[in-house]
């Protein structure tokens, strides 16, 4: 079932000319923009995830102490960056297995979109929508983890997630942790592809005229492009 948010993205992607996808017994993508060359995959981060990630630190942190990699006395606030290296890693892999799920899906189903649509040489783009996740409010970050996980490579030296070429998060009512506006940062598994980049500004530029007119106010956004 599709949330509001859903339906309002889909609402506006054939405002600018996509194409929305049927669903099917097999996977598929959300989008298709033909002119463009390209099929996108919508996720959104809905769940605030804040107290999940909490249980699971306490968890690591505990380990951490049993294995005497840190020492804590009653309360403390730990800081990822001063933590030693061992933890530095698992605290990492912890924030960076959800994503690597999106983005493995992600891969799936635009390839299998491919296969359907008879299309090889189309460009695959994972929109990342967050609706409510208030653990990930840091983009930079965020877009950090995605990074880590799309510059992974198997035994031959290869992407493991080859269909997509780029990346957006963004949110329209969630405020960055810093700025507290809406986000939009685009980033690029290939930095010499001109026509993704392109594409990508003139989606969010789009975007932001979509909502402007359906709101009835300017829309204020961070945006950032990150290599």
């Amino acid at each position: 079932m599709q949330n509001r948010f859903e339906s309002i993205f889909r609402d506006f992607v054939q405002d600018f000319n996509g194409k929305l996808l049927p669903e099917s017994d097999f996977e598929t993508a959300d989008y298709f923009f033909p002119k463009d060359n390209v099929i996108a995959e919508l996720k959104t981060l809905e769940a605030d995830a804040r107290l999940e990630h909490a249980t699971k630190v306490q968890g690591l942190v505990a380990d951490w102490m049993r294995r005497r990699l840190i020492i804590v006395m009653g309360r403390a606030v730990i800081h990822l960056r001063r933590l030693n290296p061992i933890c530095q890693r698992e605290w990492i892999s912890v924030l960076q297995a959800p994503v690597e799920r999106i983005i493995r899906k992600a891969n799936s189903q635009i390839r299998s979109t491919k296969e359907q649509l008879g299309i090889d040489n189309v460009k695959g783009l994972l929109l990342i929508a967050n609706d409510g996740n208030l653990l990930h409010t840091d983009p930079i970050d965020y877009m950090t983890l995605i990074a880590r996980v799309l510059q992974k490579r198997n035994e031959k030296g290869d992407c493991p997630y080859p269909h997509i070429r780029a990346v957006v998060y963004f949110s329209h009512r969630v405020g960055s942790r810093d700025e507290g506006h809406p986000f939009w940062i685009a980033g690029y598994v290939q930095k010499t592809d001109p026509e993704m980049q392109e594409f990508q500004t003139r989606l969010r530029q789009a975007w932001l005229r979509y909502l402007a007119t359906k709101t009835g106010r300017s829309i204020t956004v961070q945006f950032r492009d990150v290599n």
